[in-house]
């Protein structure tokens, strides 16, 4: 005989994206930060059933990783809002799948994603005109050469955020 407790444990990172989010079309804020148990799969099955997502909040969920962004991508045209802070399984790869698909995005926070680099950046630059916030703090693969590229075509930005960028003069 299972408690409900343990029931919910062991379903936890299907139940609520596969049960409740299948059914939410119109959607489109959400924020899952520090929810330890969020898996690619659980963010598969929301990025499927939430076409409409604008804003999508992960921050320290270190199970997201360059599969559950790609989904993300794939079917979440619509994101303008992304904050990623300290998902340290997100690579280039799906930054810049991201980049490609969203091209209406305009906030987004990478801070300690570590294993970043210029290459994210050129995806923006190339993509995203609209982006008028940029948080890399702790980034320290980021050099100038990406934030030349950045800034010669976003023009929109009014908020970079730095910190602990040790290659950038």
């Amino acid at each position: 005989l299972l408690l409900f407790s343990e029931i919910f444990s062991i379903l936890n990172g299907y139940f609520c994206f596969f049960v409740f989010f299948v059914g939410c079309p119109k959607l489109d804020n959400l924020n899952i930060s520090w929810c330890d148990k969020i898996t690619r799969n659980g963010v598969r099955h929301l990025a499927n059933g939430c076409p409409k997502l604008s804003a999508f909040i992960a921050k320290g969920c270190l199970n997201i990783n360059d599969e559950a962004i790609n989904n993300l991508a794939e079917y979440c045209h619509e994101l303008r809002i992304i904050n990623l802070h300290g998902c340290v399984n997100v690579t280039d790869e799906s930054i810049k799948n991201l980049a490609e698909s969203c091209k209406g995005l305009h906030y987004l926070c990478l801070s300690n994603c570590v294993n970043l680099t210029d290459n994210s950046l050129h995806a923006l630059a190339n993509n995203c005109h609209s982006l008028d916030t940029l948080e890399v703090s702790g980034c320290y693969q980021l050099t100038d050469n990406g934030f030349k590229s950045l800034f010669k075509h976003c023009h929109s930005i009014e908020k970079l955020d730095l910190e602990e960028c040790n290659l950038i003069t």
